[in-house]
């Protein structure tokens, strides 16, 4: 999952250079942990950073409804005002942030922060949230995946442990089909 988070911020920072592009997850409690973060240079290296976002309970609750939050001057705005100086003092003066949600559960965030104030354009904005719901669907997709698998190595250990238990029990076993015999242990 990280490659294909970075690999995206790395498409975006082709096309907005003078930005850092961010990816981070988001727990229940609303402990935001920086995963990835691409910048240019002038913007320190966040990644690895981790922010409690309940200090900023409004900016949080526009998180968890899945709304995206355009900032066009971080000192200026009452949402972030609890954060201001955490994010000023990461080069930040204005951002574009963008939900990503599992199954309506907040998961983390994608962002677009530039270091001096901004007007963020529609184009954007719509951009940044088509490609953030392409990701969500990407990383769900890697989720299931991962879940595919933990599924089958536990079905195969399953089926290894009756292989087993029939293979030595003390009493005779046999499986069969339409009047054929499969399988007998040897007892």
């Amino acid at each position: 999952m990280d490659e294909m988070v970075e690999r995206t911020l790395q498409t975006m920072c082709v096309h907005l250079a003078e930005l850092r592009a961010a990816y981070s997850t988001i727990d229940a409690t609303g402990r935001l942990r920086v995963v990835c973060s691409l910048r240019p240079p002038g913007l320190r290296a966040v990644a690895g950073l981790e922010v409690d976002l309940t200090v900023a309970p409004h900016y949080l609750a526009e998180l968890r409804a899945g709304r995206p939050v355009v900032v066009q001057d971080v000192l200026g705005d009452p949402l972030l005002a609890p954060l201001a100086g955490a994010l000023t003092g990461g080069g930040i003066r204005a951002m574009l942030d963008v939900p990503l949600r599992l199954s309506e559960e907040l998961v983390g965030l994608l962002c677009l922060a530039s270091a001096v104030p901004r007007r963020w354009s529609e184009t954007e904005t719509a951009m940044l949230v088509e490609i953030g719901d392409c990701l969500g669907i990407a990383l769900r997709n890697a989720q299931l995946e991962e879940r595919r698998r933990e599924s089958e190595a536990a079905l195969s250990a399953s089926e290894a442990l009756l292989r087993a238990l029939v293979e030595y029990a003390p009493i005779g076993i046999a499986f069969g089909r339409g009047g054929r015999l499969l399988y007998a242990n040897p007892a």
